[in-house]
């Protein structure tokens, strides 16, 4: 004879995948965003206000990172780095 499941095994197992689904969600939809971000950058016939929306988000990000010391010698740490890599 078959063992079946009992209504609060299978209500544990289904709380629990739900309790997945919601883990995955939040970092799922952020990498979909982005993937639609640098969709409309890269094509801005996709959506013309979008793109002149991350125009004006990426020179203002622009701004604060040249206004930014912090950022400036991180950005020159970088550079430094990656002169300093021989070349294969």
């Amino acid at each position: 004879m078959k063992q079946r499941y009992s209504t609060p095994q299978r209500e544990e197992r289904y709380a629990a995948r739900a309790a997945r689904a919601r883990f995955w969600a939040w970092p799922v939809r952020i990498v979909l965003f982005g993937f639609v971000g640098a969709a409309i950058w890269q094509e801005p016939a996709l959506s013309p206000r979008g793109h002149a929306i991350l125009k004006d988000v990426a020179a203002r990000v622009g701004e604060r990172l040249e206004e930014s010391e912090m950022a400036q010698s991180y950005l020159t740490a970088l550079a430094g780095e990656s002169e300093n890599t021989p070349d294969n």
